[in-house]
């Protein structure tokens, strides 16, 4: 009996080469659901839009009304001459490029400073420098539409210097938005920057400092290729964030005035909301998901192009 339970048992269990084989494919397994909730979320969405952009079809009337009509859409989007394609493209790249560079160049300069030795509240400072990055941009749109106002905080400063300035004009509108982008993702920059920056061996900066090198040969020829990864990484996340940007620009301005502050967007919102165009509004999500298919390879060719050139150069 005890030899006839062993021998039943042993048949039960797995032999080494399914458990081998059950080891290796587990992981896979594993992913099945992610990828179809994936698959759920994003991919079926983002065919049926490249469906719509191929259709005449106006928002609020039933999918049976709506018609093929081929490249239409994007012949008009291109050649129309209603069509605020290009100008949304400018606006959106001014926007993104503006607000990045100088994200980029504050974030690094005030990172650089707090890392200086004996930085008196530096813990709290970098606290504090979170705050504005964890808010809502609604809520950022809010606070800032109502610091801009003519009697709001803002212009109120500004006129005690001398300085009068009607953020709610055309001339305006574009610089206020940018302003209060650099305001909430500076600290972005600055916390991820700042870290970089601790990571490098006090070890290395010392040697060269004996060896005679002066603070700026340090931070250009050490500091700064330890740092160009997450330049390069944190860049191309504000490049995608700001490409989707619409909270900021729609809670201050809906776009305007006029078009002034009319990046794609908004040029989306109106084209779907106002217009009530499915079928434009979808070939205007499609360009926009192309351009950031296209920064984004930009940006990953970039990387692996300086890790190249890094290994290359390194002994």
């Amino acid at each position: 009996m005890r030899g006839t339970a062993t021998n039943a048992l042993a048949a039960t269990r797995p032999s080494a080469g399914r458990r081998r084989s059950l080891r290796l494919w587990l992981p896979y397994l594993c992913l099945v659901p992610a990828v179809i909730a994936s698959c759920g979320v994003l991919l079926y969405p983002t065919l049926r839009m490249f469906q719509y952009s191929f259709l005449n079809w106006s928002f609020g009337k039933s999918y049976e009304t709506a018609e093929w009509d081929g490249l239409a859409n994007y012949q008009w989007l291109i050649t129309s001459q209603s069509s605020t394609l290009f100008h949304s493209l400018r606006l959106t790249l001014v926007y993104a490029g503006t607000s990045i560079v100088c994200e980029l160049v504050l974030g690094l300069a005030i990172a650089v400073l707090l890392n200086r030795r004996h930085v008196f509240g530096r813990q709290v400072v970098l606290t504090g420098f979170m705050i504005p990055t964890l808010l809502m941009p609604v809520m950022v749109g809010m606070m800032w539409r109502m610091y801009m106002y003519p009697n709001g905080m803002l212009s109120y400063f500004l006129g005690l210097v001398g300085l009068r300035i009607d953020w709610y004009t055309a001339t305006w509108a574009m610089p206020a938005v940018i302003l209060i982008e650099i305001w909430q993702f500076t600290p972005f920059f600055v916390i991820s920057l700042f870290a970089g920056l601790r990571a490098i061996s006090a070890e290395i900066l010392e040697a060269a400092a004996i060896d005679g090198a002066s603070g700026w040969y340090r931070f250009w020829h050490i500091s700064m290729p330890y740092l160009r990864p997450i330049i390069v990484v944190t860049s191309m996340i504000r490049v995608l964030w700001i490409l989707k940007s619409f909270d900021i620009v729609y809670t201050m301005f809906t776009g305007g005035p006029g078009s002034a502050t009319e990046i794609l967007g908004i040029s989306i919102y109106r084209a779907l909301f106002l217009s009530r165009n499915i079928g434009r509004s979808a070939a205007l999500s499609v360009i926009l998901a192309a351009l950031t298919l296209l920064v984004t390879f930009a940006f990953v060719r970039f990387a692996y192009r300086s890790r190249e050139v890094m290994e290359s150069s390194s002994p």
